[in-house]
């Protein structure tokens, strides 16, 4: 799916501890360079550094441990799950939270949702910008237009194949 993606968007690898972590996130770094995608690596600092990613992507429980990353990377990101944690992030720390779940979600990480009204009223609060994350697809990914962008699993992948 990584090789369709348009340039100038993003991936975050999330591997949860796999056991071909670093073959696979050397697989997409590559990708990520020749087409023009950053790549972040999720909660893993260390693996984003010995494959050149462009940063992080940090779950909000582990947001303090991103400060001492901060000069190393390009790019650091977290995740909130609605308003009050979007407004503990740092914007001197993150460029960007992903802020979930705006709808109803497969995901077993996904929480009550949002609503398209409330993820435009967060991006229009926040001091850094806000994607949309959390049962995006075809169908209602207008409906986060206030937000910088949208972050998507499923949704992607029936966009652009698995």
């Amino acid at each position: 799916m990584a090789e369709n993606l348009p340039a100038g968007w993003g991936i975050v690898y999330r591997h949860f501890g796999a056991k071909h972590r670093l073959w696979q996130a050397r697989q997409l770094a590559e990708i990520a360079n020749r087409r023009g995608l950053a790549l972040l690596i999720a909660a893993d600092p260390v693996l984003a550094v010995k494959v050149g990613a462009a940063g992080v992507h940090w779950p909000f429980a582990q947001r303090y441990a991103a400060r001492k990353w901060r000069a190393r990377f390009d790019l650091m990101s977290v995740s909130a799950h609605g308003g009050d944690e979007l407004r503990q992030v740092k914007p001197d720390v993150f460029d960007a939270a992903l802020v979930s779940a705006v709808f109803p979600s497969t995901s077993p990480s996904a929480g009550t949702p949002i609503g398209s009204h409330q993820i435009r009223v967060l991006s229009r609060q926040s001091g850094i910008p806000v994607y949309a994350l959390g049962g995006i697809n075809s169908r209602n990914a207008a409906c986060v237009s206030g937000s910088a962008g949208l972050a998507a699993i499923e949704g992607i992948q029936d966009a652009f194949g698995p």
